[in-house]
């Protein structure tokens, strides 16, 4: 487990998906399609989706998307991300609800 940049020090993440998302062409991918469609759309949500591996990586995609792009409204809870592994220590879970992220 890692620290998640930017989070308290407590709040701990998966360190093989951390890095997946951190090190891959995904995120800088992810996160200029997504700023784009912020500026342009500006009060729309964030609806993100995956399934396993995927679902994990949606789940920082929703984090960066609302802490870092100003989405405002993000949702990647269980309706959308199915049967992902546990990405996040239960502290984590406190940041989502800082953020005001739909868990």
């Amino acid at each position: 487990m890692w620290n998640l940049p930017g989070a308290p020090s407590d709040v701990m993440v998966h360190a093989g998906f951390l890095n997946m998302w951190g090190q891959s062409s995904m995120r800088a991918n992810m996160t200029a399609a997504l700023g784009a469609l912020a500026a342009r759309y500006p009060g729309a949500g964030l609806a993100v989706a995956g399934h396993s591996m995927g679902a994990a990586l949606a789940h920082f995609c929703a984090l960066e998307a609302k802490a870092q792009l100003g989405v405002q409204r993000v949702s990647a809870g269980h309706r959308f991300a199915h049967l992902g592994p546990e990405v996040w220590e239960r502290l984590g879970l406190k940041v989502w609800g800082r953020l005001g992220l739909q868990v």
